[in-house]
């Protein structure tokens, strides 16, 4: 019987390289464990981190947000994301 040792090795270069590859994969993995429900909660907490790092750090965003009516007061309403543009390259 032989062992591959490829991907533990792999794993083991990345992980002490720094790479957050492994994480991203563990995180991965334990939301693909979770219901349908809990995977929902899951996106949306995602998508209303990311919003909020782009209002703080984009200054597209700083004032698309806030006019569509996605950011308020800090806060992130999602029934307004459908309204924020398309970011194009006539924007950009």
């Amino acid at each position: 019987m032989t062992v591959n040792l490829r991907k533990p090795l792999i794993f083991a270069g990345l992980t002490l390289s720094g790479s957050k590859i492994p994480r991203y994969l563990k995180e991965i993995e334990q939301v693909s464990l979770l219901s349908r429900d809990e995977i929902a909660e899951y996106q949306q907490a995602k998508l209303e981190r990311l919003l909020i790092h782009a209002y703080q750090n984009v200054p597209y965003y700083h004032r698309v947000l806030p006019k569509a009516g996605v950011i308020s007061e800090g806060k992130v309403n999602l029934e307004h994301f459908a309204d924020v543009p398309l970011l194009t390259k006539d924007i950009i």
